[in-house]
């Protein structure tokens, strides 16, 4: 039988790494004896994502060369913070004509595609004229040979290593890099910043800037964080020197009907038995769910290494997905099919309309609408959750927030809770 990732991992930590050693040196050949694919056993994009023996020992993975990797008792990552919401900046765009190609798609590079066709990517970099900023750069090249330095553990040569870089652009003066996630990590691996940084850097005599990009489709938020390198040979040396969050409404993606109408529209799916309710508390990755699983990924370790996330996660995210109709364990229903084939403003119809069918949510507006004050209360929610589901003690609070995050997603999907006269608010 096959071992498992964390299975392989102790095994080759047992056999060819020395723990008290700050630098181990590592070939391909140890996974492949193992029968794993040694692309799939080093790529940990984020700190959560490594195996639990390097989690433990403080080791992260760079390559040294194409077939050879260097473990390395260090932090190779650096922290992502989210936005707080007076961060985020409401702006409205438009495309030049309508793109049938970009339908649908919902990739990191196809949300960069439809950033600079709409002309944000020259906003975001500080050009007036987006006919000015070109797209030069995009996949996997083999780098030349450099050196750099850890500053805890002396100097590394990086020898035709393969580095990847998701987006390029180039003006007359700058060459702008993008590395680009479609979740919204913690953490980030340095090297997937600092590697293209050194190969470019050493191309062109052009201004070289570092953008980490990610984005929640689910509220068109995309987050832009610059970084620059004090020391452009330290590998550590990294710091946020600018940091953009946008809210892009495109014009032809607003969805301008308020709650009023759609409870008009939808009605209460009845429960066949005690309320379910999934501790996913993040609408956009219920949404995404079912990309990933479209991408082959089909269990939850793999889920958990898409999301950066925990493996136990993976099944409430995967059951919340299910209540919305996507996907049937880790297959794509038909509804599923049809939701990646759809626009940004279809999906959020389609989500509107499969939680507004949710029995809790449903409960927690039409108490809402009973409250003096027109509150979505947590003590309503959490007596509703304990009424009529498995669930009981500190558990029930967790669903409540679970619930919360769902109506929060709604209020802002539709900018308001509005039914006739009355806005719905959380307490």
């Amino acid at each position: 039988m096959k071992l498992s990732r964390e299975e392989a991992w102790a095994e080759i930590a047992d056999r060819h790494i020395n723990l008290s050693w700050s630098v181990n040196r590592l070939n391909a050949s140890v996974f492949k004896e193992l029968g794993q694919e040694p692309r799939l056993m080093t790529k940990f994009d984020s700190r959560v994502s490594r195996p639990q023996i390097l989690k433990d020992n403080g080791l992260f993975l760079l390559p040294e060369t194409n077939g050879s990797y260097l473990v390395l008792q260090a932090d190779g990552y650096c922290d992502l913070k989210a936005p707080t919401q007076n961060k985020i900046q409401d702006i409205e765009a438009q495309f030049p004509v309508a793109f049938d190609s970009l339908r649908g798609a919902q990739s990191e590079m196809s949300h960069l595609d439809r950033l600079f066709l709409a002309g944000i990517i020259a906003r975001v970099i500080g050009v007036k004229d987006p006919s000015k900023v070109w797209a030069t750069i995009r996949g996997r090249r083999f780098a030349p040979r450099f050196s750099y330095e850890l500053s805890s553990l002396g100097s590394f040569e990086a020898n035709r290593i393969q580095y990847e870089v998701d987006q390029g652009y180039e003006t007359d003066n700058e060459i702008i890099l993008f590395e680009a996630k479609n979740t919204t990590p913690k953490d980030f691996l340095i090297r997937q910043l600092f590697f293209p940084y050194k190969v470019f850097s050493s191309l062109s005599q052009k201004k070289i800037r570092s953008f980490f990009f990610n984005c929640n489709a689910t509220t068109g938020t995309y987050s832009f964080f610059e970084y620059r390198f004090c020391n452009s040979n330290q590998y550590d040396s990294i710091q946020l020197c600018g940091e953009q969050h946008l809210r892009i409404h495109f014009v032809d993606q607003q969805v301008p009907r308020t709650l009023g109408y759609w409870l008009e529209r939808v009605a209460v799916v009845p429960s066949q038995g005690p309320w379910e309710v999934p501790q996913a508390d993040d609408m956009s990755k219920v949404m995404d769910f079912p990309l990933y699983v479209a991408r082959g990924c089909t269990d939850a370790g793999l889920i958990a290494g898409a999301f950066d996330f925990a493996p136990r996660q993976s099944s409430y995210y995967r059951r919340a997905s299910e209540q919305m109709g996507l996907v049937d364990d880790y297959q794509l229903t038909e509804m599923g099919q049809n939701f990646l084939n759809s626009s940004t403003k279809e999906r959020e119809e389609y989500i509107i309309r499969a939680l507004l069918q949710q029995p809790v949510v449903r409960d927690a507006v039409d108490n809402a609408l009973k409250h003096p004050g027109h509150l979505l209360c947590r003590k309503d929610i959490a007596n509703s959750i304990a009424q009529n589901s498995h669930v009981s003690g500190k558990t029930v609070g967790r669903r409540v927030a679970t619930v919360r995050s769902w109506l929060r997603w709604l209020e802002t999907t539709l900018g308001e809770l509005k039914v006739g006269d009355v806005v719905l608010r959380l307490d």
